[in-house]
Order: structure tokens, then C-alpha cells, then sequence
């Protein structure tokens, strides 16, 4: 479901190509991108980006890490996604940079252990 302010209303949304919980979802020049979080076989890092002009759902590049329970964060028209932890329940201090045309994600150094605190 996506929530509309103005209308003060929720919306159903089509299906993501892959269920999934403890995702991330950030906002970015309008569409809706989830990253990483879990689903009936594991810990994914599956990237998708839902587009309101087609109500369509499409697959972009999958991060370099397993993420569940991160965080994503817009900044000048790109994605962050930090902290979070692995399928061993390690806490991950990498980060990850999104572009919206992602078809590729670049993993940068790593960063302090955020998802600790």
C-alpha cells in the first residue's frame, strides 16, 4: 500500500515481482524503491522500483549484500542503503550506492557498525 497525504487516503499496489519482509523502501524523483529484506527462501539483496505512472513494478540491479532491516536514504538523486545485517545475523558497516538507472551497484568502504546503535 502506498499512502497519498493530499488525499489522506491508502492505495493498493500491485504485487512486488518478489514478496518480502524487513525490506527498506526510500522515495526517489517520484517512484518507490525497496531493497534487500527476506522472503520465504532467505535473506535477499534484490532491488526493485515501482514507477505510479505504470503501476508497474521492475527489477534493478541486486546490491552486493544480503540486507535485512537497513536503511535506505535518498540524497541528490541517489540511494544509500547502510547498515542492516547478513544471513549469519552479522551486522553489516558496508553501505551501498543506487543510482535509479541502476544496473549496477557499487559497494563502498566500509563504514562504521550503524545498525548497532
Amino acid at each position: 500500500e502506498v499512502y497519498d497525504p493530499n488525499t489522506q487516503q491508502w492505495t493498493l499496489l500491485n504485487d512486488m515481482t518478489t514478496p518480502r519482509e524487513y525490506c527498506t523502501a526510500v522515495s526517489l524523483e517520484g517512484r518507490i524503491v525497496v531493497t534487500g529484506g527476506l522472503d520465504v527462501d532467505g535473506f535477499l539483496s534484490l532491488c526493485e522500483v515501482y514507477d505510479p505512472k505504470t503501476k508497474k513494478w521492475s527489477h534493478m540491479a541486486s546490491m552486493n549484500s544480503e540486507r535485512v532491516g537497513c536503511a535506505a536514504v535518498e540524497v541528490e538523486g541517489d540511494i544509500y542503503v547502510l547498515g542492516g545485517h547478513d544471513e549469519r545475523r552479522q551486522y553489516l558497516s558496508s553501505m551501498e550506492y543506487l543510482p535509479l538507472s541502476a544496473f549496477f551497484v557499487f559497494l563502498l568502504d566500509d563504514k562504521p557498525d550503524l545498525a548497532k546503535e
